[in-house]
């Protein structure tokens, strides 16, 4: 099967949770239509469709879903969430990963012996 082929919102129908409460647009690999309000969102994928249904939009950019149940309001807040999780986890993993090769480097360092350059016609023991 060729991989990366058809529209990005329908690969990604199997990946996000959120996929069941849209549906995608034809032929717009952004656009999606609501299940609750019949909202037609032609870009911001996936995660604009999340703040719709969440009320959770910090930049006030997507419209709220009028008709969106409780319960399916607070499941996209978790997904939300989790996602804000995973993503802190990993800027804290990077800059851990990137404080040891700093360390290594200076250890590096400070275990080098000094090392000098002499031009070519220069003589070292001068």
């Amino acid at each position: 099967m060729k991989r990366g082929s058809g529209s990005g919102a329908i690969d990604n129908a199997r990946l996000d949770p959120a996929w069941k409460y849209c549906k995608p647009i034809p032929d717009n690999k952004n656009g999606i239509i609501c299940n609750f309000c019949g909202l037609v969102h032609q870009s911001g994928g996936i995660t604009f469709f999340k703040y719709h249904l969440s009320h959770t939009d910090l930049r006030k950019n997507s419209r709220k879903c009028s008709n969106v149940p409780p319960e399916v309001k607070q499941e996209i807040r978790n997904l939300l969430k989790m996602k804000d999780h995973a993503k802190q986890k990993k800027a804290e993993k990077m800059k851990e990963i990137r404080e040891e090769l700093r360390q290594g480097l200076r250890d590096e360092d400070e275990d080098e012996e000094d090392v000098f350059m002499y031009h070519a016609d220069l003589d070292p023991t001068e």
